[in-house]
């Protein structure tokens, strides 16, 4: 890309980039991409928080509101890479009962950001929105972008919400799809859901932090102190803790293998009927299960190193269908067996894991896994993960918008991987 050529890029994050709930912990999931697109050249990226409210933030994130009270607005995260928390008058769940409020929340969230923007010397005439939720509709034009991308995490038309959101998620969602110049989504029935509505949706999948993880493989990490006395084989999964995870197959594999331990690494979250489920409470008093809670993001390869096999233990119900397996290439660039249940977005992995068709199998595939750890299996899960690290997916979506502008190298190189053949299954 010629240096005249440069694209500014405002992405509007679903939550913020550090958590600062006490409920939700860690760093924006899509963290890691965005430092690598920022790296790229000509690329400069304003990330923009969740905005700090009266009501929703002063009760929820204190922290926040301080940090913001003392001037922590606009930070430089890297080179190329900034983050800024504005102000709104109400959360964008709560504004749209009130029309009057969203249009007020869009005046002064447009003058904060064209004034974040001119102070740092935005002014590309290649100016993108970025966002990743449909309630984020309402942001698009604030930046006078000249094109508009949506980043697609779920079908969140089909998740539960109260009558009015609902109404309101899915008519936002139908206009962006009308509106967005690129949909991009690393879920495969989420892009077949996306390309009928857009011709330019791209399938592009997760990638992993290869040198984090493979610092764990070489033994430079520890064993975490609350790991050290569950005896082995350990059976492990790492990841939120919600009824997308199939607690009852949990159950079942610790009861059937008590000599196993089923290492459970993750924030238990969830609505109340899952909270208060036989099976989460029966998974809580097996003494081969264990609950070790949220870990940093940069202590979790220590813990996926001391599994023998790890789980993608999700159910298989109509809200994976439209969910991804973040968590795989984290455990393949540990080289450590994979196993998962049959939900759809695995078959993507069908190469480097094995996946079961019911809970019978899922117990027979582990304890074949027990047994696959010879070099030749653990080099070939390693190679998987290096050609898909978050460099490579960064490179393919800025592939895809330098040749979407007509500008750049990278025009005629996006198919191989950003618009890859989806198998059917």
């Amino acid at each position: 890309m010629r240096a005249n050529e440069s694209i500014d890029i405002v992405i509007y994050l679903s939550t913020d980039w550090k958590s600062y709930s006490a409920s939700q912990k860690g760093y924006f999931g899509d963290v890691s991409f965005i430092r690598a697109l920022s790296r790229l050249p000509g690329i400069r990226i304003l990330c923009v928080n969740q905005p700090v409210t009266p009501v929703e933030t002063t009760v929820k994130k204190r922290r926040k509101v301080i940090e913001w009270l003392h001037g922590t607005r606009l930070q430089e995260l890297d080179d190329n890479l900034f983050l800024y928390t504005p102000f709104a008058f109400l959360h964008d769940m709560l504004a749209i009962y009130s029309p009057m409020v969203q249009r007020m929340n869009r005046r002064v969230l447009a003058g904060q950001i064209r004034t974040c923007l001119k102070m740092l010397e935005f002014t590309s005439p290649l100016r993108l929105a970025w966002i990743y939720h449909p309630l984020q509709y309402t942001y698009f034009g604030l930046a006078d972008e000249v094109a508009k991308v949506y980043k697609a995490w779920d079908l969140y038309r089909i998740r539960k919400y109260s009558r009015r959101l609902k109404e309101v998620i899915v008519g936002y969602e139908k206009k962006i799809l009308g509106k967005a110049w690129v949909v991009l989504t690393p879920c495969i029935n989420l892009y077949k859901e996306m390309l009928l509505e857009n011709k330019d949706a791209y399938f592009t999948p997760a990638g992993v932090d290869v040198e984090l993880f493979d610092r764990a493989s070489d033994g430079a990490m520890p064993v975490p102190v609350d790991m050290v006395a569950i005896r082995g084989p350990r059976i492990g999964f790492a990841g939120d803790i919600t009824e997308r995870v199939d607690l009852s197959l949990i159950r079942s594999l610790a009861e059937a293998r008590p000599d196993w331990s089923i290492v459970m690494v993750g924030n238990v979250a969830g609505d109340r009927e899952f909270l208060r489920s036989a099976d989460l409470r029966k998974c809580k008093d097996l003494p081969n299960v264990h609950f070790l809670g949220f870990k940093e993001f940069g202590s979790l390869p220590s813990y996926i190193k001391q599994f023998d096999v790890c789980m993608l233990a999700h159910s298989t119900t109509e809200a994976m269908r439209y969910g991804h397996p973040y968590k795989t290439l984290q455990y393949l660039a540990t080289g450590k067996p994979v196993v998962s249940t049959n939900i759809p977005d695995a078959h993507y992995y069908a190469d480097v894991i094995k996946i079961a068709r019911d809970r019978e199998q899922f117990l027979v595939l582990v304890e074949e896994s027990l047994r696959d750890n010879g070099a030749r299996s653990v080099e070939k899960r390693l190679e998987f993960a290096r050609r898909n690290t978050w460099d490579v997916r960064a490179k393919e979506t800025y592939d895809i918008l330098t040749s979407k502008l007509g500008i750049g190298d990278g025009r005629s190189t996006i198919s191989s991987r950003a618009r890859t053949v989806i198998p059917s299954f």
